[in-house]
């Protein structure tokens, strides 16, 4: 009330500062959502990294599958006598789920198709390759007619190979072998004869490719050279023509009768990413 008995007037806010009640509401919720956005990025970037450890993890041990694939491949070829038939893809490794054709699913949502990794080695054309596309000179494969032709020589689930027993993580091997792009002969499907005009006599490449769940793949290449009896040698004959000599333990040797044990170089190893 006022003195004189009337009612007290309400205070109004001094000139020239508006009531401010409403602007502390609007900073203290732009404040708010200011913080639930850098709590949502935290997050974010959080999930992120544990994402990127995992596809880190998996990566390495898909490595390590392929490495140890290419380790079993060589064994094997090391005890056989005669690479022609590994070549040809006729011989093939005994580490093996099925016939070297056809899908194979690693995990949910993950399938890969062994025909389409054999082309795309040897053409880049999942689809299918034709023979002028497989001698075609290209920036990968510029030797046209001695450019590699690829065959499967082991395949399987990573649980088979003894350096792995994570039943737990879905993984799968596959190994790819071809003669060495130093041939000459013009024939990758046969091991050419040594000479100082064919360095890639006796010489075979491998790739060992590892496959995990979310279309993850590490691939190994390896070269290797064999010595000893069992490397073929050119012969001449008396009408002056060369061939090869099959020494006694049916490989083609120096001579017959020089059969003997044969032994895995080691001339090239890289990481293919």
């Amino acid at each position: 009330m006022t003195r004189g008995g009337g009612m007290l007037a309400r205070p109004q806010a001094p000139a020239g500062r508006p009531d401010e009640r409403g602007a502390a509401l609007l900073v203290a919720i732009l404040a708010a959502l200011l913080l639930a956005v850098l709590g949502a990025g935290m997050l974010l970037t959080t999930a992120t990294d544990v994402q990127l450890a995992a596809n880190h993890r998996d990566g390495l041990e898909l490595f390590h599958l392929a490495d140890a694939a290419a380790d079993l491949a060589l064994g094997e070829l090391g005890a056989r006598s005669d690479w022609n038939l590994v070549l040809d893809g006729a011989a093939t490794s005994t580490f093996a789920d099925g016939p070297p054709t056809g899908a194979r699913d690693i995990a949910p949502g993950t399938r890969i198709v062994l025909d389409d990794l054999v082309n795309e080695a040897n053409c880049g054309r999942p689809a299918g390759c034709s023979a002028a596309a497989v001698d075609a000179v290209t920036a990968d494969r510029p030797w046209g007619p001695d450019n590699p032709r690829w065959h499967l020589f082991a395949w399987g689930p990573a649980t088979g190979l003894a350096a792995f027993r994570r039943a737990d993580r879905p993984g799968y091997v596959v190994v790819l072998v071809a003669d060495d792009q130093g041939e000459t002969d013009g024939d990758p499907a046969r091991d050419g004869l040594p000479g100082p005009d064919n360095p890639g006599a006796g010489v075979l490449v491998l790739r060992a490719q590892a496959f995990g769940a979310g279309g993850l793949r590490q691939m190994v290449e390896v070269t290797v050279s064999r010595t000893g009896a069992a490397v073929p040698t050119a012969t001449p004959g008396d009408d002056g023509t060369v061939s090869q000599v099959a020494g006694t333990d049916g490989s083609e040797t120096a001579a017959a009768g020089a059969a003997g044990p044969s032994f895995i170089r080691l001339l090239s190893w890289r990481w293919i990413r």
